[in-house]
């Protein structure tokens, strides 16, 4: 290299050096690759969906499940969010991204380190060296501080920093939204163990009735006022019903099972819980789908901004066909002996202001931006599903509701009607105009209705969980855009 050129001002040569290399790096980098999709706005989204006017605020709060009012569920729902493996994974993947954003925060700041070595060698005496170096042993003594900064011109390092933040963002409201759907399937579990501990006592409430039915027809048959085709008549039901009890004992255990899995408990721990079902339904259902809806789903907002999050890694992709420009210091003690080190004499330091450039790097740099947008779509599509599936999950709930309700107002006029049925059969075998069988037979269809209004009513309280849920099983608190995640 000319011997000027090294002696010229490092400022007389950056204007042209940058300027190459700016011209080279617009060669270098290929804006015909993108995301093929994008991020719609939230407006967008509501007048796609047909958002209501129609809040949802206060309907599901953070502790939807204490307006029960039954301590029980509480005790569960409680046990499961503090002893469940789920949180606590959850828990351990934010400190991951929180982990990996200050890593990558820590690249935009200098870095600085200080290093000391002593080197003891014995020199040959036939070597290259002549005496007195020939032939003696000597320590080389080196105390170093180093340093080095990326100037980040081009946004390679704040785009990293940028989208570890969203990770991070992300992995706090996913969190939200696993403890929000660990609650609701502890509902979900408390519920079904409720719904199959009634169907349980149906069943033996059923079974009783027709064994004293059959009892009643097999003393008719022994009085001769019946023939034996009507005691087998009034057989065949008796070992459907205990066949039904001993199905419904299974389910209760099962159920019990189910609910101390969830909430992190041994099975044994829910041996002796009495569920219940409420007498009616939590939340009072909008009309259609709210307004505010995506922002109360942490799930949504966990998937918009992750995709926020991987539109970064398309701009840090895109930064490294640009210049990387760094500076490196050093400044140290470099001596022979023990003796001089801290002398001025001894002194040494280095500046080495650095730009690099990729220009041939057989496609690396243009696949990895092909991935990074190929990766921003998945994550842009998922929003969009995520967008989908709440939508539809609400739609669902709120459909349900008010289903449920009208078949709720007429199973309960249809057993109001069953129960006075078995009145006035009662009635007329009180007065002797009836058998006692007529009554028997009025019984079984109260239980009939009876088990039909605790199924509708298993299903009105396990609809109410999923709208609940659906509408974001508490109120999500907005992430900051800036500053470090929490």
């Amino acid at each position: 290299m000319n011997p000027a050129l090294l002696s010229m001002p490092l400022r007389s040569l950056a204007p042209a050096a940058g300027s190459l290399l700016l011209l080279l790096a617009g060669c270098a980098a290929d804006r015909q690759i993108a995301p093929r999709e994008r991020l719609p706005g939230e407006a967008e989204i509501a007048q796609s969906l047909h958002l209501g006017p129609d809040s949802i605020e206060g309907r599901a709060g953070p502790q939807w499940w204490k307006r029960y009012n039954d301590p029980e569920l509480d005790r569960w729902i409680e046990a499961g969010l503090r002893d469940s493996p789920a949180p606590r994974m959850a828990q351990a993947r934010i400190d991951r991204a929180r982990a990996m954003f200050e890593t990558a925060s820590a690249a935009r700041l200098p870095s600085a380190a200080v290093g000391a070595q002593a080197t003891g060698e014995r020199f040959s005496a036939n070597g290259f060296f002549p005496p007195p170096i020939g032939g003696s042993t000597i320590v080389l003594n080196d105390i170093d501080f180093t340093a080095h900064w990326d100037a980040d011109f081009f946004g390679r390092i704040s785009s990293r920093i940028e989208a570890a933040r969203g990770s991070a963002m992300a992995a706090q409201l996913q969190a939200e939204d696993a403890r929000a759907r660990l609650a609701a399937a502890i509902a979900h579990a408390y519920f079904s163990l409720a719904r199959a501990q009634r169907l349980h006592e149906l069943a033996q409430s059923e079974l009783d009735t027709r064994t004293l039915l059959l009892d009643l027809v097999a003393a008719r048959v022994h009085a001769g006022l019946d023939a034996e085709g009507d005691r087998r008549v009034a057989l065949v039901p008796v070992p459907q019903a205990r066949a039904e009890l001993e199905r419904s004992a299974e389910a209760v255990e099962l159920a019990r099972n189910a609910l101390a899995v969830l909430a992190g408990a041994p099975p044994q721990d829910a041996a002796n819980v009495r569920a219940i079902l409420p007498a009616g339904t939590l939340l009072d259902p909008p009309a259609g789908l709210p307004l505010d809806l995506l922002a109360r789903r942490a799930d949504v907002a966990a998937a918009r901004v992750q995709a926020e999050a991987t539109l970064r890694t398309v701009d840090a992709a895109r930064a490294d066909f640009y210049p990387d420009v760094s500076i490196d210091a050093l400044a140290g003690l470099d001596a022979v002996g023990a003796k001089r080190l801290f002398e001025m004499a001894s002194r040494t330091w280095q500046v080495a202001p650095a730009i690099h450039l990729p220009l041939f790097d057989a496609g690396r740099l243009r696949a990895n931006l092909r991935a990074s947008s190929a990766e921003a779509d998945m994550a842009l599509l998922t929003y969009r599903g995520t967008v989908l599936d709440a939508a539809h999950e609400a739609a669902d709930s709120l459909a349900s509701a008010r289903s449920l309700a009208r078949q709720r107002e007429q199973l309960e006029i249809s057993l109001r009607s069953a129960r006075e049925a078995q009145r006035l059969a009662h009635v007329r075998l009180t007065a002797g105009l009836a058998s006692a069988q007529g009554e028997f037979l009025a019984l079984v269809q109260v239980q009939a209705q009876e088990r039909s209004l605790a199924e509708l009513l298993a299903r009105a309280a396990s609809n109410d969980v999923s709208l609940a849920l659906a509408l974001g099983g508490g109120a999500v608190v907005p992430l900051p855009s800036g500053g470090s995640p929490r």
